[in-house]
């Protein structure tokens, strides 16, 4: 989530004291916030997670009624492991073989006719043909299978991420299509740090460097972090360029959408001076 830089924000960003670094108010967000949606249109079986609740990457966390697409699966997967026409039509190219072995054979006792050869090439020719078009046949079953297991998994919502779920919108019977979310889930760990500084300090900022932030009451304590992003492009009419920084949150300690103040180093509190004179 974006801060909006009000007009009024410039007083905010004035230094606590000239004598150390300044301090810039800020907001704590999660690093990630994602609407879970089903890419399948459906009626949802069972909503597995709730509000509150942490969850696991590829845990699942939502299933949609199945019955149709777990039939057609027992179906096809019945049809790929079915291999008794392979066999069958195995066993007549053999016999094939034979009797034209067989026949070349005669051919040269003059046992039979020439014709009578050229029937029986035909013949093997065909049946291999069969067996081709066979086993063709059950390849093709087989991707059908693969195709009929995706389209069933699909019907199957995990987690594309570890976090908290922040809002449950939907439970179990109830219609969802691709445009309407289930769950949104957040991630606690990074946390995002938004803030805005003057523009002075923009040649003074860059991607890497550390700073403290400081959680509002009933927070307390300072936690380290690092600038992820500063903006390209300032807010002409505050006078003021974004910064985004990353802080870790490994047990959750902190909640998003905390406000705080985030000091920078101490090189950019003689920049901060050097603005205001």
């Amino acid at each position: 989530m974006r801060l909006s830089p009000p007009l009024c924000l410039i007083a905010l960003l004035l230094p606590i004291s000239a004598a150390s670094a300044a301090a810039y108010d800020c907001v704590i967000d999660p690093s990630k916030e994602v609407r879970i949606a089903s890419p399948v249109r459906g009626i949802l079986d069972q909503v597995l997670v709730d509000r509150g609740e942490k969850v696991a990457r590829n845990q699942v966390i939502a299933t949609l009624k199945s019955s149709v697409e777990t039939a057609t699966v027992e179906l096809l997967k019945l049809r790929a492991e079915n291999s008794a026409l392979i066999e069958v039509e195995r066993e007549q190219v053999a016999l094939s073989a034979k009797s034209l072995q067989r026949a070349q054979r005669l051919l040269k006792t003059n046992a039979i006719s020439q014709q009578q050869l050229d029937e029986l090439a035909t013949d093997h020719r065909i049946q291999q043909r069969e067996l081709a078009q066979v086993q063709q046949n059950q390849r093709v079953t087989e991707m059908e299978l693969a195709r009929a297991r995706a389209e069933l998994e699909l019907r199957t919502i995990r987690s594309p991420d570890d976090g908290i779920v922040a809002e449950r919108a939907l439970s179990g019977g109830e219609f969802v299509n691709e445009d309407a979310h289930i769950l949104v889930l957040v991630k606690l760990d990074p946390l995002y740090v938004e803030t805005f500084v003057p523009v002075d300090l923009y040649r003074s900022l860059s991607a890497g460097q550390s700073a403290i932030v400081e959680p509002v009451a009933p927070f307390e304590g300072r936690y380290p972090a690092r600038i992820k992003v500063v903006d390209s492009v300032f807010d002409a009419a505050s006078g003021t360029v974004g910064v985004r920084l990353e802080m870790a949150n490994p047990d959750h300690l902190l909640p998003g959408g905390l406000r705080c103040r985030v000091t920078f180093g101490e090189g950019l509190a003689a920049a901060s001076a050097a603005a205001g004179d």
